[in-house]
């Protein structure tokens, strides 16, 4: 039997002047005024000369006559409180560190705000230590403020006493236990719907069928789109049951087919309610029989399409690409801003569906097809610029683009096909200058000098990617907004007809670009060494999204790839000196006589140029000394060979 603080108060001084003897503390002399004599204090250990030797606010003859504490411990039963706070401001008891029992401390429940006196402060049911381990607020007693009390919750119901609703169906759990649904489940009655839901519907959260139409209430709400509070949604006569499940006509139409004849009268005057438009699709079953459509399939083709659209819009509903360029119809026919417009790329009259070259770029669509191979979210179909490295794709596959708008010059096009004449004349066949598997208009660096054909064009690419920065498109045609409407021009720096993109020696001045850039060549081929593209846009990995080097060695303000170092060319190619190249004294003078311009093995721009004069030799200065290697190495050959055989 535990006995309460005053018991022992009392016990306490009955042991005090009963079995020690009232003299002992009492009587004599107290220097300190204490209540207990100085005899006593020198038994005890206290101080005599101090009423209250540990100084917790009670005087030593009280602490030993009346409360029964330790004179000598400010704080009795180690809680945390001195004995003189307990006794004369919390009412606790100094000599039980729990006074209530309730598993917190008397100063946990003081720094709490709890009541030390009391097991349960917020009479909740729960202990006040049971909740500060349970993560409750002992002094709310419905913490979550669910209308259950935490002892409830916890004790009862099982609830989650810090959630107000248990199951997150939307109702808390004292509404599930006042509907009867369950807290723990989110759709007591397993019919596709939380209870919440049904709540805010009107349906019943207990029954999965509230308005008994055989149809169960979340199938009603999400797929079927019928009234789950009305067993005939329609009003024909036909529950939406047996419309869905039984009939097969719609429970929203009341004349599915559309025949003047409600579906229930059809029904049940042994007539077909769904013969007006079988599938749907926007012709009736007459219609698809004079056309050939399935009657029972909206999209006979399965080109995304139905055939009902497809006969309103001019596209062929037999055939799912009706201009036989290798996309489907319905992935054609819808404009690429989103807009829900039928689409034109190219603005020449005839929707994408039934053009054979949708961007006009001169390349067909079968070839080009959806890939959309710069993600600027256009296929390349549509796009005019499939890469993004500034330089349209007419222009990379060796067309015509005279104004660099990225369009074919001559748009004649007498068969109405959406192809140009002069293209289905004379087609494009995108060349592969680097012949890694990538064509040109689809390649971020087209000779794999570790350039990309966007810097070599002279545009900016500051993080080193290969595609134009910053890139927006407001039009929708794929090429970027910032080159106003035209491509970058194609650079030929050296004049050799190829362009600085596909020119492995931009400058002809013998060193590839590879070299001049700071990159290495091993084998002197002018392309990058070991080539990964994983990503297959052409460029090494190794190189995209590094900022390509740019050396000036001599500081004229021309990077090395497209400075000659001073070499004589004579600009109208083998004419006398119009002035337009400079002489810096480097290589022999134009004389003004006809001349001509090597440019390297093949014509492929990359070799050892030279400016042969009139009446100058005309052999290459470097002949001597690789005549002199040549010599030399026959003659150490022979030596070698001489020393074996002896």
């Amino acid at each position: 039997m535990k006995v309460s603080f005053m018991g022992r108060q009392m016990l306490a001084g009955v042991l005090v002047f009963g079995c020690l003897s009232l003299p002992v503390y009492a009587s004599g002399e107290d220097s300190d005024e204490d209540g207990l004599s100085d005899e006593a204090e020198e038994s005890l250990g206290t101080d005599l000369l101090n009423p209250d030797t540990d100084s917790d606010g009670l005087t030593d003859g009280e602490e030993v006559t009346r409360y029964g504490t330790d004179p000598l411990n400010p704080d009795t039963d180690g809680d945390g409180l001195s004995d003189g706070q307990e006794i004369d401001r919390l009412g606790t008891d100094p000599t039980e560190a729990d006074t209530d029992g309730d598993g917190l401390s008397d100063s946990e429940e003081e720094d709490a705000g709890t009541n030390p006196n009391i097991f349960d402060t917020d009479g909740d049911g729960l202990s006040d230590g049971s909740e500060s381990g349970l993560g409750t607020d002992p002094l709310n007693p419905d913490t979550d403020g669910d209308g259950l009390s935490d002892g409830e919750e916890v004790l009862d119901v099982k609830t989650d006493p810090l959630s107000a609703d248990t199951d997150g169906d939307g109702l808390s759990d004292s509404e599930e236990i006042d509907a009867g649904t369950d807290p723990f489940v989110t759709d007591t009655d397993g019919d596709g719907l939380s209870d919440g839901s049904e709540t805010d519907l009107g349906t019943d959260p207990l029954n999965p069928d509230t308005d008994g139409d055989g149809l169960d209430d979340g199938r009603e709400v999400s797929d079927t789109l019928t009234d789950p509070l009305v067993s005939d949604t329609d009003g024909d006569g036909l529950t939406d049951g047996d419309e869905v499940d039984n009939v097969g006509t719609d429970p929203n139409v009341a004349d599915t087919d559309g025949d003047g004849v409600s579906d229930g009268d059809e029904v049940f005057g042994d007539g077909d309610p769904t013969v007006g438009d079988a599938d749907g699709d926007g012709l009736t079953d007459e219609q698809e029989e004079e056309i050939g459509t399935d009657a029972n399939n909206p999209d006979t083709d399965s080109d995304g399409l139905s055939d009902g659209l497809e006969v309103e819009l001019g596209s062929d509903p037999l055939n799912p690409d009706t201009d036989g360029d290798g996309i489907m119809d319905g992935s054609e026919i819808f404009n690429v801003n989103g807009s829900g417009e039928i689409t034109d790329s190219d603005g020449d009259g005839f929707a994408n569906f039934v053009d054979l070259d949708s961007d006009n770029d001169g390349l067909p669509d079968e070839l080009e097809q959806l890939v959309d191979s710069d993600g600027d979210g256009l296929g390349n179909a549509y796009d005019l610029d499939s890469d993004n490295d500034g330089i349209t794709d007419i222009t990379e596959a060796g067309g015509v683009d005279s104004d660099n708008d990225g369009l074919v010059d001559d748009a004649t096009d007498s068969d109405s096909d959406g192809l140009a004449d002069s293209v289905a004349a004379s087609p494009l066949s995108p060349p592969d200058t680097d012949a890694d598997g990538v064509p040109d208009y689809l390649d971020l660096d087209s000779d794999n000098d570790g350039l990309s054909d966007l810097f070599e064009a002279g545009g900016i690419d500051t993080d080193g990617d290969g595609r134009i920065d910053d890139f927006t498109d407001d039009n929708f045609d794929g090429l970027a907004d910032s080159l106003g409407g035209t491509g970058l021009t194609d650079t030929d720096t050296d004049g050799d007809l190829l362009p600085n993109r596909i020119d492995p020696d931009s400058d002809n001045d013998g060193l590839s670009d590879l070299i001049e850039s700071g990159g290495v060549d091993i084998d002197g081929d002018g392309q990058v060494d070991e080539f990964i593209d994983a990503n297959g846009d052409g460029f090494d990995d190794a190189l995209s999204g590094i900022a390509p080097e740019v050396p000036d060695s001599d500081g004229d303000g021309v990077i090395d790839s497209l400075d000659d170092d001073g070499t004589v060319v004579d600009p109208n190619a083998g004419g006398p000196d119009d002035g337009a190249g400079p002489d810096d004294g480097a290589g022999p003078a134009d004389d003004g006589q006809p001349g001509e311009i090597i440019t390297g093995i093949d014509g492929n721009g990359f070799g050892i140029g030279c400016v042969v004069a009139s009446g100058s030799s005309g052999s290459d200065p470097s002949l001597p000394l690789i005549l002199l290697c040549a010599l030399s190495g026959l003659l150490y050959s022979r030596k070698a060979h001489g020393k074996k055989a002896a």
